[in-house]
């Protein structure tokens, strides 16, 4: 197992709501991370991307436990337990992970994992299944797809139970066991019935029959004695004498062999008294009655006889013959009895049976419910794990289903619920990352723009500050040229007493002139420089380069000016040479002085100069930006 470094023993615990989520190759290396689980991992998303998963394994987890997870991953079965897992720093969080398989052309292409926050006793029940599996003491445990089962006698049951295979062969077994009850109650009254049967047969009817064909016996012995003493009273030898005696010696034995087989069994108290009697007085019969009259019927004495039969057989024989009668009367009331034993068994029986019936019905009817219980439960609970998968809640727990025919229905709710719970947070996180590139990339953008327009409002501030600077010595240069333009027409009215000064002052408006058309043409220059850069100030620097070039044209005409007084100078000086001072000459000059051209010179320079003083504001205005 991997050693990840040290631990803290601290838990970090997940947010509500929080989703880790990561996917990995079918070798178990990281190709997707969420921000959540960059976040509480510690790891940055560089170091994660590439590194196999057990990057942040914790020593705690046993073996066993992903022995389990890649055992039914790679068999393609989606797997969920929980996990203790180790952040960089050592520290370690849990959760309810959630590892499923995915499939491109029928091979695994990988695995998606998604995380959520268990609860506290879930916990803490791991917790205490994993510390007996790193020492040692999970005999009788085991780990299947992330739960930890019993795998003892007990557990099986219980696996049994927890199943509609389980649960239909437990009620087919106990219907079947009620059946076998009822059965064996049914055979076994129908054996008691026949042993009463055969008890009223053995031990009443046939004995009975027997005692009859005693005392019918009894009877015909005394018969066959009476017969010989009427027989010998009356000399007549219908049969024979020795042949009744032969009959009588018969019928002895059969009496004795019957009486021997009906004695030799086992009697009731009651019965044995009776017998007793009969016994007692069979012997006296025989003996006191029948031997002798055997003898003296053979001996041919008819009055012995007849006094024989008068005094003694007769009282013994009906002495015997009612003991016999007695047997017999008590044999139909034993088989009376037994017959009212046997009726009340079966009337009990049948009761028993009825019950155990009515007992097989219900028990059936319970545990029917019980059954469909058990599949409507999961059923229902199924309803309520695909509204929660429709409404996107990654957050709802899919349990383990109680049912273990749910089970891989269970299973392939929570894969179903994990995949299409990826997709969402993966087109999430890439929109996330999308969306911070592009906020970077606009913060770039701008920030480039900043600086280019930093760099711009610094260059219109320079720009401005230059304008401002020639627009002010353009109004210099413009009022200066306003005061030569006065001073020129001053000088025209002195140019004959000082033509030379005219000259030089006409020279020095020249060379002026001359300076102010560069400046402006500088300040020209400038101002369309500044026009490209800000647009905003460009109105009103447009209107300062408008008023600079018609201050240009005032500047040629000046030089027309200049020219013109260059010639009226010359003129002068010819006119002084001819007349004089004060002559004609003069005079023309001064008249000439106030041309048109002044006055148009001087109405084109007055907007100028009121345009420049209007550009000042905004020029400052421009400088200030």
């Amino acid at each position: 197992m991997r050693d990840n470094g040290p631990v803290t023993n601290r838990e970090v615990e997940l947010n509500d709501g929080d989703m880790l989520v990561s996917r990995t190759d079918p070798g178990g290396r990281i190709t997707f991370v969420n921000k959540a689980f960059i976040d509480i991992s510690g790891f940055t998303e560089q170091e994660l991307l590439g590194s196999p998963h057990n990057l942040v394994r914790h020593p705690h987890m046993p073996k066993e436990a992903f022995a389990d997870l890649w055992a039914a991953i790679k068999a393609g079965r989606p797997w969920e337990g929980f996990v203790k897992n180790r952040c960089k720093n050592g520290d370690h969080y849990w959760v309810r992970d959630n590892v499923t398989p995915y499939m491109e052309n029928g091979q695994i292409a990988g695995f998606i994992s998604i995380r959520a926050k268990p609860t506290r006793s879930q916990v803490a029940e791991a917790e205490r299944a994993y510390e007996m599996f790193r020492t040692g003491k999970a005999q009788g445990l085991a780990i299947q797809d992330g739960r930890v089962i019993k795998v003892s006698l007990a557990g099986k049951l219980a696996n049994i139970k927890n199943s509609i295979a389980g649960r239909l062969g437990g009620v087919l077994g106990v219907l079947g066991l009620l059946l076998l009850v009822v059965g064996w109650l049914g055979v076994s009254g129908t054996r008691s019935v026949g042993e009463d049967l055969r008890e009223v047969y053995q031990e009443n009817t046939q004995p009975a029959i027997d005692l009859a064909e005693i005392a019918d016996l009894f009877q015909e012995n005394y018969r066959q004695i009476a017969t010989i003493e009427v027989q010998l009273l009356v000399n007549q030898n219908w049969v024979p004498i020795n042949d009744r005696l032969a009959g009588i010696e018969a019928n002895s034995a059969t009496i004795s062999r019957k009486w021997d087989h009906y004695a030799a069994g086992n009697h009731p108290a009651e019965e044995l008294r009776l017998i007793e009697r009969f016994v007692a007085a069979r012997a006296a019969f025989r003996d006191q009655g029948l031997k002798p009259a055997e003898e003296l019927a053979r001996k041919g004495d008819s009055v012995a006889l007849a006094k024989l039969l008068g005094e003694s057989m007769r009282p013994t024989f009906n002495a015997a013959h009612g003991a016999i009668k007695d047997l017999i009367a008590y044999q139909s009331k034993d088989a009376a009895a037994t017959y009212a034993r046997a009726e009340q068994h079966i009337s009990s029986l049948t009761t028993v049976v009825a019950g155990a019936l009515a007992f097989a019905l219900g028990l059936g009817l319970v545990l029917g419910i019980w059954i469909l219980n058990g599949i409507r439960t999961p059923l229902k609970a199924m309803e309520g794990h695909f509204d929660a998968i429709a409404a996107g809640n990654q957050a709802h727990d899919i349990p383990v289903a109680d049912i273990r025919e749910f089970g891989q229905l269970h299973s392939l709710l929570r894969a179903l619920k994990a995949k299409l719970g990826y997709s969402a947070m993966e087109k999430e996180e890439l929109d996330r990352q999308a969306e911070e590139k592009r906020r970077a990339e606009l913060n770039r953008v701008a920030q480039s723009l900043e600086d280019r327009v930093a760099g711009v409002v610094d260059l219109i501030d320079v720009s401005s500050g230059s304008l401002l600077g020639n627009a002010q010595t353009l109004s210099s240069n413009a009022q200066q040229t306003m005061m030569q333009a006065g001073n020129v027409m001053s000088m025209t009215g002195q140019v004959t007493a000082n033509v030379q000064s005219v000259s030089a002052a006409t020279q020095e408006l020249s060379s002026s002139v001359t300076e102010i058309s560069r400046q402006v043409s500088h300040a020209a220059t400038i101002s369309v420089e500044a026009v490209r850069q800000a647009n905003d100030t460009d109105r009103m620097v447009r209107g300062l380069a408008d008023a600079a070039q018609k201050i240009g044209d005032v500047v040629n005409l000046i030089n027309d000016i200049a020219a013109q007084t260059n010639l009226l100078a010359l003129n002068a000086t010819i006119e002084a040479a001819r007349a004089g001072d004060a002559g004609e000459g003069g005079d023309r000059l001064r008249l000439k002085a106030p041309s048109p051209h002044l006055r148009v010179g001087g109405r084109m320079l007055a907007p100028g100069r009121d345009r420049t003083q209007a550009a000042h504001p905004g020029v400052d205005g421009g400088g200030g930006a």
